[in-house]
């Protein structure tokens, strides 16, 4: 597939003192896709903006520069052009395009979302970098819209220029699938509620009380620099305390069993594996594929028998 050429812009993330005392890893700005890091041409400390045009092959990347805690961890989707596409540029308040860099941005949810309860919204948001407020301001980016919108939020928004998005633009734009409907148990067939949900179904079977502090630190959307459902899949990369990037990869229907690419020492179960399996039960996890190769990179071992 043909590479797109995507300029990178950021604007200093650090200061020289913290750069100075981070390993050269940590204080340059890196981009990793999901197999490996891709080489940026040129080292820029984290002190400094970061301008630099890759070649890069369609797909989710992740710029990062510091620690997990204190750093910059932002997802970048590259998309396939017939034609060499113009550099993207970050978007402004009231602008659009076709992906969305939503870390540090202000958002205000009104109505009522297809594939998201309200308080799952803001958890997720508020775990990929935004911030959530309740009322429309000159600092807020964006005005996330579901139906019977409130009118008075919606006419702030217009008289302030704030960029109005919908569910399907925000999916579009972070490379998600449009959202799903709901699934109701059918009362014809005999079958208990928790069989039409595979996650209800996968997570009864497992022990999920009394989880230990190393498990409770990797819970939620934060920890995982990607993560996602579809079908009976549950996904998600988990990036562990240096900045790596764990691999975790579930079967629903599977017995359970789990997959897992990390440096756990527990046999049964992986405690990145659980991780996924709380933040799933306790966030609004996105209905998407894994990225290629995902279920591969993963090493497989029964558990929770």
């Amino acid at each position: 597939m043909a590479k797109v050429a995507t300029k990178l812009e950021h604007a200093a993330a650090l200061t020289k003192a913290a750069c100075d005392g981070l390993p050269p890893g940590q204080a340059h700005w890196w981009l990793r896709s999901t197999a490996d890091f891709v080489k940026l041409g040129k080292r820029v400390r984290g002190d400094q903006a970061l301008e630099v045009v890759v070649h890069l092959e369609p797909g989710h990347y992740t710029l990062g520069v510091g620690p997990v805690r204190g750093g910059v961890r932002e997802q970048i989707v590259v998309t396939a052009s017939a034609a060499p596409p113009p550099a993207p540029k970050k978007i402004a308040k009231g602008s659009s395009a076709d992906t969305l860099n939503i870390s540090g941005k202000v958002f205000v949810i009104t109505g009522d979302l297809d594939g998201f309860d309200r308080d799952a919204a803001k958890q997720w948001l508020v775990g990929l970098g935004a911030k959530v407020s309740t009322s429309v301001s000159a600092k807020t980016n964006y005005l996330l819209v579901g139906h019977e919108p409130g009118p008075k939020k919606l006419e702030k928004a217009k008289e302030l220029g704030t960029k109005v998005i919908t569910e399907a633009e925000l999916r579009t734009a972070l490379g998600m699938e449009a959202a799903s409907e709901p699934q109701t148990p059918s009362s014809d067939d005999g079958k208990p509620e928790s069989a039409a949900d595979p996650l209800k179904a996968f997570v009864a079977k497992c022990s999920l009380n009394n989880l230990d502090k190393k498990v409770a630190d990797l819970v939620g959307p934060s920890h995982f620099r990607d993560l996602g459902l579809s079908g009976t899949e549950l996904w998600g990369i988990s990036v562990g305390p240096r900045g790596g990037e764990y691999q975790v990869w579930i079967d629903l229907t599977d017995r359970p069993r789990y997959a897992m690419q990390c440096n756990c020492r527990e046999w049964r179960p992986c405690r990145h594996a659980l991780a996924l399996v709380v933040t799933a039960t306790k966030h609004f996890i996105p209905p998407a594929p894994p990225p290629e190769g995902h279920e591969e990179a993963a090493r497989y071992r029964p558990g929770f028998e």
